[in-house]
């Protein structure tokens, strides 16, 4: 579509990214039910946006349906339990926390992997990840080591709502699931360092390479900075602040661009802001910022966190993710017309003639710690499944896909969860089984179908 530039949109439910290039960013989010709009921003002190893309009434969007084929839903519960842990070859491992217990597992954790490689979204996920966190967490926020090769080592930190932190030392596998080697494999956990930090049900996790950060309220309803780099350490930092800072806002987007922190937010009067935030200095740029009356003495103070934030293309996939997040909440805020599914596949033991994602001149990280891979001990062997079969075996991979939200939640009030194609709304319990599918007994891997313009989003 041709450019069209406007000033920066109102989003409730923003999704931020970096692009390739790590210069400019993407702004996706939706203005108002069954609209949703993609904007490109060419730098944080832009003053209109580039409208790119957008697509209306998605819930009569054009889908192949395959009739004859089960209908399994996984939700992904949070953007903020959606951590990547790995970067290897074209792939991208996160660690999700999902609104369904593994019967084989007796968890709702579960690696999920996205490769956009070769001109097709392929989606796998393994249930087994050997170590599983905490089953009431409060947030994830996963750090890697790029890697070309293929495997990855990285960690996925969680916090939970008694404010406990566990890192999970992550190995990620790119080329083949067999019984020994699964999509993501936790190493035993160490305990986080809280720092004397308490972390609130707001917190908002960025994902920066080997570093993590932590965006929070603080008393004042400014916004904290806290740091992690659990390749060097076990410890929650706050990073220090200079100058005026960032109002905090529950539905505040944040992703990383360059060297800093990059976020949007709508201030209380309805204005949309980007700001960034240099973790080095300890600065932060852009309108409307105010001033803190916030005392340092009132949390942990660390040392400038000195780890380089690099975005990009793993940026631009986090933000993928986010729009499939957001896509199917607003699908929820009308009656389902139609069901749809993808075709499904397996995945093949060799991947070759793959490209390696390039992270260009950026700094390489140190290796002073590099977690020893772990060792599953899983006895049972994943299960594949064709999209052309026309029995499908009931231990059938499931299809991974948020369902629909009702109504925007607000505070106090949980979202709710619909079966594909049914009106009756489910409010899941962490820990119980979904009320629509029969789980597997064993850890299944889930391929979906190449790119098609008929099941896919433009």
């Amino acid at each position: 579509m041709p450019a069209q530039y406007t000033p920066i949109p109102v989003y409730q439910q923003p999704c931020l990214a970096t692009d390739a290039t790590d210069q400019s960013f993407y702004l996706v989010g939706s203005p108002t039910v069954n609209i949703l709009e993609v904007n490109f921003v060419t730098n944080p002190a832009a003053t209109t946006v580039n409208l790119i893309s957008s697509q209306d009434d998605p819930t009569n969007s054009n889908y192949t349906i395959l009739p004859y084929l089960p209908m399994y839903n996984r939700t992904f519960v949070s953007t903020k339990l959606f951590a990547l842990s790995g970067l290897a070859h074209n792939s991208e491992t996160f660690a999700v926390f999902t609104n369904s217990t593994q019967n084989s597992t007796s968890s709702s954790w579960q690696g999920v992997q996205l490769d956009f490689a070769e001109g097709g979204y392929d989606t796998y996920y393994d249930p087994y990840v050997t170590y599983f966190p905490s089953s009431s967490p409060l947030l994830a926020v996963g750090t890697y080591l790029p890697s070309a090769d293929n495997f990855s080592h990285g960690f996925t930190t969680v916090f939970d709502t008694d404010n406990n932190g566990k890192m999970y030392p992550a190995l990620v596998n790119a080329v083949s699931f067999n019984s020994t080697l699964h999509i993501l494999t936790f190493g035993s956990p160490v305990d986080v360092n809280m720092n004397g930090i308490k972390l609130t049900a707001e917190a908002i996790p960025v994902t920066a390479a080997s570093t993590g950060y932590v965006l929070d309220k603080a008393l004042d309803g400014t916004t904290l900075v806290y740091s992690i780099t659990p390749n060097e350490s076990a410890t929650l930092n706050r990073v220090p602040q200079s100058g005026n800072t960032l109002r905090f806002a529950a539905n505040m987007a944040a992703s990383a661009l360059q060297s800093r922190i990059l976020t949007y937010s709508v201030s209380p009067s309805g204005r949309p802001y980007f700001n960034t935030f240099d973790p080095v200095t300890g600065i932060w740029s852009g309108d409307g910022l105010i001033s803190s009356t916030f005392s340092a003495n009132d949390t942990a103070i660390a040392k400038p966190v000195l780890g380089t934030i690099i975005g990009g293309v793993v940026g631009g996939l986090l933000a993928i993710a986010g729009a499939i997040f957001l896509f199917f909440r607003l699908r929820g805020q009308r009656s389902q017309k139609a069901s749809g599914i993808e075709g499904l596949g397996s995945k093949q033991g060799n991947q070759e003639d793959k490209d390696i994602v390039s992270l260009g001149d950026e700094p390489q990280h140190p290796d002073s710690y590099i977690p020893p891979p772990p060792h599953p001990s899983n006895s049972h062997e994943p299960m594949m499944f064709e999209s052309n079969s026309m029995e499908p075996s009931p231990h059938a991979p499931h299809y991974v896909s948020p369902t629909s939200f009702g109504e925007s939640s607000t505070t106090g009030r949980s979202p709710q969860y619909f079966v594909q194609g049914d009106d009756m709304p489910y409010n899941p319990q962490v820990g119980s089984p979904s009320p629509w599918c029969d789980e597997e007994a064993s850890p299944t891997i889930h391929h979906s179908s190449p790119r098609n313009p008929q099941n896919h989003l433009p």
